[in-house]
């Protein structure tokens, strides 16, 4: 090929070239810096910070909106689900238990997975939005969810379906590796 021909090539490359618009990009770039922090500096949360996370997490994808949430930051509370939660490794400021509401599942008579489904979009929401703040938070599965019920006085119609733990990162996180598109992508073959 003469360089006449690699020019052409180039430019039609470029031309064919996609190129995500600047808030995808910048959405993108949130998505990969979020880490999973699991040790905290000494650094409170405020009301504030909590309520701008519950705002990210009322707008997740939902039909019907059965997530519910309590906002420990309460020192002797936080106290109480660490030792239930060997999930939380550090000393977080704060810990948002996301629960369902199971009479709101109940009374629509639809699947209860959907609740495991919203209140984990919720989740994802509240993480990506600590990040965006400057927070750190981990998504905690590894609680005693009866032990955790019983210490914050929940209903019984709340099922406890998962813990996210809160507070300014003490270190920096690197990414664990991640497998790339081809690895994970079955193209559908109709």
């Amino acid at each position: 090929m003469n360089a006449q021909e690699e020019s052409q090539d180039s430019a039609s490359e470029q031309r064919n070239a996609w190129s995500a618009p600047p808030r995808a990009q910048e959405l993108l770039a949130q998505l990969k810096n979020r880490r999973s922090v699991r040790r905290f500096s000494a650094e409170e949360t405020s009301e504030e910070q909590i309520a701008f996370l519950l705002e990210a997490a009322r707008w997740a994808p939902t039909a019907l909106q059965c997530w519910r949430f309590v906002a420990v930051q309460n020192e002797s509370l936080l106290s109480t689900l660490i030792d239930l939660a060997p999930g939380i490794l550090g000393r977080p400021s704060a810990v948002i238990v996301v629960c369902a509401d199971m009479d709101v599942i109940r009374s629509t008579q639809i699947y209860p997975e959907l609740a495991l489904q919203e209140t984990a979009m919720a989740s994802q929401n509240i993480l990506l939005a600590a990040s965006a703040l400057g927070l750190g938070g981990c998504f905690i599965g590894s609680f005693s969810k009866k032990g955790i019920a019983v210490a914050l006085n929940l209903p019984s119609n709340l099922d406890i379906h998962n813990l996210i733990a809160l507070g300014y990162p003490a270190e920096t996180v690197t990414p664990p590796p991640r497998k790339p598109i081809a690895e994970i992508l079955i193209r559908s073959r109709s």
